[in-house]
């Protein structure tokens, strides 16, 4: 492993820049999909930025949360850590824009669709950032990867996390020029199903300092195993509540056509944040029902 670079007469460790990383990506995804989806730069660029920051705060309350839970089932004895944990990332992007849509009238389907690919790209460099820094590992193994954090052979889960997450982040990508042309709002839901099945795999193989998080309530499975079954079956019902949704031919659930939710986009700043080129304003009237139907008419 190399921990770290040298680059303009500066020592780089390499967990650093994969962590620099994720912010650039995120914009990066978005304009290389922009064409696909119609929107217009300023509209690009402010939900790259919004896909960005519920990816942080998903971070930081997954973290917490994490922490809160492992220190009051064991009676205060767990020592909370102080990195951020990624897994609850896909999940609290969705419910950001589940509370963002209905207010500004946005389809919620359509922009967790365009949020895929970006929170996975994102979801890579992260695992990155664990190779080179040597955490969540698995087992000591002779016939594993020496890592200079442990300064021993271990068995390389981040290394298999990094090519599944990177396999999930290929299907997100032809299924966004393939399955989100017809079927709207499928892409986040099935990417946190599969996310949820190769962690869920791989924690089998994770080593824990701490009992707590390792064997969680003395089951035998970790505390990130349960928290994936409750992400797995959460983006099962949003997928199977999408499918029905879009066979009755109705609005997005939370686009406030239905729930009744004042429009904030008429009285708010981001009511003009850019026009949307035709392309858009058809991709979303045929996700609104009403709209639909109006035009059959």
């Amino acid at each position: 492993m190399l921990p770290e670079i040298e680059l303009f007469n500066h020592t780089i460790h390499m967990g650093s820049l994969f962590l620099f990383l994720h912010y650039p990506a995120v914009p990066f995804i978005y304009f290389l999909l922009k064409k696909r989806y119609g929107f217009n730069a300023i509209k690009t660029f402010f939900y790259s930025m919004f896909t960005l920051v519920s990816g942080v705060l998903g971070a930081v309350i997954t973290s917490a949360l994490a922490n809160f839970i492992l220190k009051l089932t064991s009676g205060g004895e767990f020592v909370p850590h102080e990195s951020l944990s990624s897994y609850g990332i896909s999940m609290f992007v969705g419910i950001f824009y589940v509370l963002y849509c209905p207010l500004f009238r946005k389809s919620f389907r359509l922009l967790t669709d365009y949020a895929a690919p970006a929170v996975f790209f994102v979801n890579i460099l992260g695992k990155l950032v664990c190779v080179f820094d040597g955490c969540c590992y698995g087992p000591a193994d002779p016939n594993g990867i020496y890592f200079k954090s442990l300064g021993y052979k271990a068995f390389p889960v981040q290394i298999y996390d990094t090519v599944f997450i990177a396999i999930i982040f290929v299907i997100m990508m032809i299924l966004t020029f393939t399955l989100s042309k017809k079927h709207v709002g499928y892409l986040l839901p099935i990417a946190n199903m599969l996310y949820a099945v190769e962690k869920g795999c791989l924690e089998e193989f994770r080593v824990y300092k701490s009992a707590y998080e390792g064997s969680f309530l003395g089951t035998g499975r970790t505390f990130w195993q349960y928290f994936l079954a409750v992400l797995f079956i959460g983006s099962l019902i949003w997928l199977i509540c999408t499918i029905i949704w879009e066979k009755k031919g109705k609005a997005d659930f939370d686009t406030a056509t239905n729930i009744h939710l004042p429009d904030l986009s008429k009285i708010l700043i981001f009511k003009n944040i850019g026009k949307e080129t035709s392309k858009t304003k058809t991709n979303e009237k045929a996700f609104k029902g009403k709209q639909k139907k109006k035009h059959k008419k």
